[in-house]
């Protein structure tokens, strides 16, 4: 984490993914990828799991770790997909690619399974990280809203921010570490551990306190589409990237707007800069997503 902003486009941030996915043979479906990818497969033991992983050209581990979480189903236990760093458009196709294997084999993204995106925290500063939490914050619920996170998600692994805490945090206007963790968990000296409860929130900012270093959402419903999967990494990331280039922690005006449809299109377009052809396919996604969610009420 830098202790100065940075000017970045979001293309440029670092990222990783987790893909939850249930029904499919995690052996076939590794041994299928490193023939058609022609990548070099193994077997490891990674934190305690018997995980299967796929060696792509430069060296990047790409794991297939069984999940006990996820529902037994086909015969098959549940399958996390945990990516190594990613970057960029190539990394997301290659993403894309084994996604589509795993469908092929019969994957499907039961209501047991999610996703996680993680932005890298590298090019964030301490007073970015609060205005991450400070916009997320302001725009949560509508932002369960554009991804259809479900009740059950909101409830338990994707919770809201306290709003408390991030009042705390916009009045502290915190720019150290520690700082940061006594308005965020009370606790100025934070260590948690992979599994510390406080991670189970929709903006989980735990591993700024260890080694990992990045930023994750929890919100995303589980999907096995490589389209839509692009779509969340481009909104997350341009969120991130928001932060980092704003220069105060104040949410944007026009965020404010009542009509959800009008809302989105300010909030992907003026406020994340998602315009253009190139991001037709993420607004087409996102926009899909929420006209669904308002439907379904």
């Amino acid at each position: 984490m830098l202790n100065r902003e940075n000017v970045v486009d979001f293309e440029d941030l670092k990222f990783g993914v987790e893909v939850e996915m249930a029904g499919v043979n995690r052996l076939d479906l590794v041994k299928t990828c490193s023939r058609e990818l022609n990548y070099s497969s193994d077997l490891i033991a990674y934190g305690g799991y018997s995980t299967l992983q796929l060696i792509d050209p430069v060296g990047r581990s790409w794991k297939f770790m069984n999940d006990s979480s996820i529902a037994y189903l086909n015969d098959e236990n549940g399958t996390e997909l945990v990516t190594p760093i990613l970057r960029g458009d190539a990394d997301i196709q290659v993403l894309q690619t084994i996604l589509s294997i795993a469908r092929r084999l019969g994957a499907i993204a039961h209501k047991s399974c999610g996703i996680h995106i993680h932005c890298d925290s590298a090019t964030h500063s301490v007073s970015s990280v609060a205005r991450l939490m400070s916009f997320w914050h302001f725009n949560e619920n509508f932002i369960y809203d554009i991804l259809g996170t479900s009740d059950r998600r909101k409830n338990s692994w994707a919770k809201p921010m306290p709003t408390e805490k991030v009042q705390r945090i916009r009045r502290i206007k915190p720019k150290t570490k520690n700082q940061l963790a006594e308005c965020w968990v009370d606790n100025p000296y934070f260590s948690p551990s992979h599994y510390d409860p406080v991670r189970y929130h929709a903006l989980n900012l735990n591993n700024l306190w260890r080694e990992i270093e990045t930023i994750e959402c929890r919100a995303f419903q589980a999907s096995l589409n490589g389209t839509k999967i692009n779509a969340y990494i481009k909104f997350f990331l341009a969120i991130n990237a928001k932060a980092i280039n704003s220069s105060n922690m104040a949410p944007c005006s026009k965020a404010k707007i009542n009509k959800p449809m009008t809302r989105i299109s300010v909030l992907l377009t003026e406020g994340l800069k998602l315009t253009g052809d190139r991001y037709k396919s993420t607004r087409r996604v996102l926009m899909t997503k929420l006209k669904s969610t308002l439907a379904s009420r």
